[in-house]
């Protein structure tokens, strides 16, 4: 296994369990925005407790997941932060989306740590991986000059 999928499932596992301990240990109430993320994060920590388990392969599945839950944590960040695109009509739950329960220097709030984890999630997830040389580094292994094998189809061999 890679780093990067061992940091994708510690980055979910993190979020899955803060998100646990605001609404079982703190007592916090989450929105309806606040489930569609959770709906969005929590499977990503179990696929990629299983990819490690079983070393499968969860990039497409996590990496989805991942943009859909980035794109309603952004849309839910800017609700709080932004007055004027919160109406009462947006959020319908008991508890309203516009307003966290927590604000850090004024505009860190619980869906902006959301969209921070989804956002490692994707870029590790989508981020290239470095392949390894096929060949060698003169072409086809090695033999010869610019033909690759001996004398056949360039300056090599003769």
């Amino acid at each position: 296994m890679t780093l990067r999928v061992w940091l994708r499932a510690i980055t979910a596992v993190i979020a899955t369990a803060i998100s646990l301990y605001w609404s079982l240990g703190l007592g916090w109430l989450p929105c309806d925005l606040c489930w569609y993320e959770r709906i969005c994060m929590y499977p990503i920590a179990l696929i990629s407790i299983l990819s490690l388990a079983a070393d499968l392969p969860a990039r497409l599945y996590t990496g989805t997941l991942a943009a859909i839950g980035a794109a309603l944590s952004l849309y839910h960040w800017l609700l709080q932060i932004i007055p004027a695109l919160s109406n009462p009509l947006t959020c319908t739950g008991y508890i309203s989306c516009a307003n966290p329960e927590f604000r850090l220097l004024g505009f860190i709030t619980p869906p902006l740590l959301a969209l921070i984890s989804f956002l490692i999630i994707l870029v590790l997830d989508v981020w290239p991986t470095r392949r390894r040389r096929r060949y060698g580094r003169r072409g086809w292994g090695g033999y010869g000059g610019y033909g690759g094998y001996g004398g056949y189809g360039g300056y090599g061999g003769r």
